[in-house]
């Protein structure tokens, strides 16, 4: 029930994320009331602090105390996201992704032999590693995020730490903090990964933790070094009877009587080779073989090939003309990572895939740009580009200037009858829709933000590590 509901709030959330202020949406009297922390428990307060530690608004405790930070951060993400002040209705987007956090990769505060107190630890998806003197080492395997643990005595923590501030080249100067109960060293690498170090005393001895992460996982780190404390651990978790459960029930009731839809427009016919039916493109999203694709790719297939081995379809969504495959072979491919953001007007965008499949080879990749942030008659599943699209390229990605995913390719607006041929007027599905329909089936994608900007070489080469063809049989 949890699950269900979480992904209905987060599809509701998207579906008017461009659209005026809530107040003037005529909605549930308590999804359009302005937040207040009085109304929630600690427990769903901590979970709205990991999630806008996540998000990249809050630096602080995540005590379920809820402050003048914490409200501060709430509102920067509620004005930036939504254009409003916070209200009910912007927090079940933010605990969705949570939910699946304590599914999927069992998040929890935890403590370990050798550090005590707690932090937060992914106990599902941990994965011990060979020691390094005297730190015990893990790697979470959903993300880059590493933790070392060890306990010693002070004579050690000089060089614990030196070791960090040595660290290079550095993009900006090291952080320090030297107190007779805590000893933090924190260095950003020029590369992006960041490296942290914090040490408390335990009786005559000293904890450390150090953490580590590529750029793309900052937030996540950052949420990590935040939760640390002598503290014993107590439970992560949902009210299922709270005020945060009610706002996401009474948004799922919203959905429930919302439900038209604009679909988007029908792809031309892809050419037909060698007995299929069809063919297309698609890419991969994790290590362990998913890929996605557009539902009219994959659509009556008896049989599906991706990159001449056997796939098979896993979800599909007919309103967002989207579907999960399962890759047998994934070999050779690195899973996407996905853009934190939407795709901006006008900002240069790159369409990969396989456009008449057999009739031209390899990998296509053609520019353009973002020429609107709706779809077809205003729709909000879909963006407009400029990108000359050819069927075979529905299910491919459309690329930022970082080689991030900021859309999945879906169609190409055909002339209509006596009316001249529309030039350069092609579609593709939001990358934030694309990263709710994953995460609606269960997929956490690799998300990061900017970085640095990719010439047009490094991106043909980012493209061709993770798109694949997609061939349809009867």
């Amino acid at each position: 029930m949890l699950r269900r509901t979480a992904f209905s709030v987060m599809f509701a959330l998207l579906a008017l994320f461009w659209t005026p202020p809530v107040a003037a949406q005529g909605i549930d009297p308590l999804l359009a009331r302005e937040f207040d922390a009085r109304d929630y428990a600690s427990s769903e307060l901590r979970l709205l602090q990991w999630a806008l530690s996540l998000s990249g608004d809050y630096n602080g405790l995540l005590d379920g105390k809820w402050g003048k930070r914490s409200q501060t951060a709430l509102e920067r993400y509620s004005f930036r996201e939504f254009e409003d002040r916070p209200r009910n209705l912007h927090l079940p987007v933010l605990a969705v992704s949570l939910v699946n956090g304590l599914r999927d990769d069992g998040w929890q505060f935890s403590g370990h032999p050798g550090f005590g107190g707690s932090m937060l630890f992914p106990t599902k998806t941990a994965v011990q590693q060979r020691a390094s003197g005297s730190f015990q080492n893990w790697q979470h395997t959903t993300s880059s995020l590493r933790y070392g643990f060890a306990l010693t005595t002070g004579d050690a923590l000089d060089g614990f730490h030196r070791f960090v501030a040595d660290l290079g080249p550095l993009q900006e100067p090291i952080y320090w903090v030297r107190r007779a109960d805590r000893v933090v060293t924190s260095a950003v690498l020029r590369s992006g990964e960041r490296v942290y170090m914090r040490s408390d005393p335990v009786g005559r001895l000293w904890r450390t933790v150090v953490l580590r992460a590529e750029y793309q996982d900052r937030n996540l780190l950052a949420a990590v070094a935040a939760s640390i404390s002598g503290d014993a651990p107590l439970p992560l978790y949902l009210p299922e009877n709270g005020q945060l459960q009610r706002v996401m029930n009474r948004l799922s009731a919203e959905i429930d009587r919302e439900n038209a839809v604009d679909k988007p427009p029908a792809p031309a016919p892809a050419p037909q080779v060698s007995g299929r039916s069809g063919s297309g493109s698609g890419f991969l999203v994790t290590l362990d073989g998913l890929g996605l694709t557009n539902q009219h790719v994959v659509e009556g297939c008896g049989r599906l090939m991706v990159n001449g081995q056997p796939a098979t379809v896993t979800a599909q969504s007919e309103t967002f003309d989207l579907a999960l495959i399962r890759l047998t072979a994934p070999a050779g491919l690195r899973p996407a990572i996905f853009a934190d953001r939407p795709a901006a007007l006008n900002a240069d965008v790159v369409v990969a895939g396989f456009p008449f499949a057999g009739v031209l080879e390899g990998l296509n990749v053609t520019r353009g740009a973002v020429s609107s942030s709706k779809g077809l008659a205003g729709d909000d599943i879909n963006i407009q580009i400029s990108a000359p699209v050819q069927p075979g390229n529905s299910g491919g990605p459309l690329l930022n200037e970082y080689g991030q995913v900021a859309g999945v390719v879906v169609a190409k607006l055909r002339e209509a009858a006596g009316s001249p041929a529309p030039e350069n007027v092609n579609f593709a599905v939001a990358g934030e829709i694309a990263k709710l329909f994953l995460a609606r089936n269960g997929v956490v994608p690799q998300i990061a933000g900017p970085t640095e900007r990719l010439d047009g070489a490094t991106l043909g080469q980012v493209a061709t590590a993770i798109t694949f063809l997609v061939e349809c049989f009867p």
